[in-house]
């Protein structure tokens, strides 16, 4: 059973290796949905400073964080002066 996505879909070819523990690998191909929430526990699209990231979306002490799923990247604390934009979501990998 398939179910039609919520909103526009996309794809996106992955550059880094931050979320192979989450089976992201590099030259893989992300379906990203732009009508999904994003909500803590998921993969998202997020803009740092004009930079696009993949990346999930955590809560570590009461404070929103990007995570990596690479041990050696610490996560990354939310801060509105910050100017991260969460813009979308992942919702399927195909490894290449």
């Amino acid at each position: 059973m398939c179910r039609a996505p919520a909103g526009p879909l996309f794809f996106v070819r992955v550059h880094g290796d931050n979320l192979e523990g989450a089976g992201i690998r590099r030259d893989g191909i992300l379906v990203v949905d732009q009508a999904v929430e994003d909500t803590i526990g998921r993969v998202v699209l997020a803009v740092i400073h004009d930079v696009f990231i993949v990346t999930r979306l955590t809560l570590r002490d009461v404070q929103h964080s990007l995570s990596s799923e690479h041990p050696e990247i610490a996560p990354f604390a939310l801060r509105e002066a910050l100017g991260v934009e969460i813009r979308d979501v992942v919702m399927w990998s195909v490894l290449s």
